[in-house]
């Protein structure tokens, strides 16, 4: 019973491990792609359209550049 619970615990660590890594990632994507929205010549300014299409533009493809997107995310399109 001892091997199973310190097999549950790593188990646990390591997912906690790979769950602040993400969040991490995550963050930074953000942090670039609002860098990036504010960098443009024209004010932006958040929650307008252009803004929410710009967002999503940059942060597909921060997430490209980071290998964790291969394509395009289409459940914003309807």
């Amino acid at each position: 019973m001892g091997r199973a619970a310190d097999d549950r615990d790593t188990i646990r660590q390591q997912i906690v491990q790979i769950l602040t890594a993400m969040l991490r990632d995550e963050e930074k994507i953000e942090l670039e792609v609002r860098k990036r929205i504010t960098s443009q010549k024209k004010e932006i300014l958040e929650g307008s359209e252009e803004w929410d299409v710009l967002h999503r533009k940059y942060y597909q493809e921060e997430l490209r550049r980071l290998g964790i997107a291969s394509a395009p995310d289409d459940r914003h399109r309807a």
